[in-house]
């Protein structure tokens, strides 16, 4: 028996425009994380769009009210290539929670899809270039496995019935 089906993983996933909104409103988050350990002037400026021009920021451009970050098109492109893996993850897993090994899977494999691409950007051309990769694709997982742990929950429990009824809930001792 196989513990990997190659074949599948070799599939194509694409996303949506809204979902690509979204991915790069939570790459400007990604930025966030990535702040508080990197303090490279020269990985941060790589991180960070100047000039967003880009239809895939109008989410971040709608909610913007100065404290939020756009992300550059690497960045956007690592967690949009990121996503796709998770969800092509979560397809083959019949939509269950991925396993613990999850980010090393996806780091392997997203660096191996992007990194001929990335040779073309600015990337290249830096020497943090694979951790800032690295880097990206966790704290992506993060984010995206907190989110799928709480929907996961959420079906789970159910509909709370104190938040329903809360003042018939204190009148029948629950």
């Amino acid at each position: 028996m196989q513990d990997h089906n190659y074949d599948v993983l070799s599939k194509t996933y694409s996303l949506t425009n809204y979902s690509e909104n979204v991915v790069s409103y939570i790459a400007g988050y990604v930025i966030k994380m990535i702040k508080k350990t990197v303090h490279c002037e020269d990985c941060l400026s790589l991180l960070i769009e100047e000039n967003p021009d880009d239809p895939n920021y109008y989410l971040i451009k709608r909610r913007n009210l100065g404290a939020y970050l756009f992300p550059s098109k690497s960045l956007v492109l690592i967690c949009s290539e990121t996503e796709k893996f998770i969800r092509l993850l979560m397809n083959l897993k019949d939509d269950r929670l991925p396993s613990t090994d999850l980010v090393n899977n996806i780091v392997i494999n997203v660096s191996a899809k992007l990194l001929p691409n990335l040779g073309r950007t600015v990337y290249s051309n830096h020497e943090h270039s694979f951790h800032l990769l690295k880097m990206t694709i966790y704290s992506y997982c993060k984010i995206r496995c907190h989110n799928l742990a709480k929907t996961f929950t959420a079906t789970v429990q159910g509909d709370a019935i104190r938040k329903k009824f809360s003042k018939l809930i204190i009148f029948h001792h629950q």
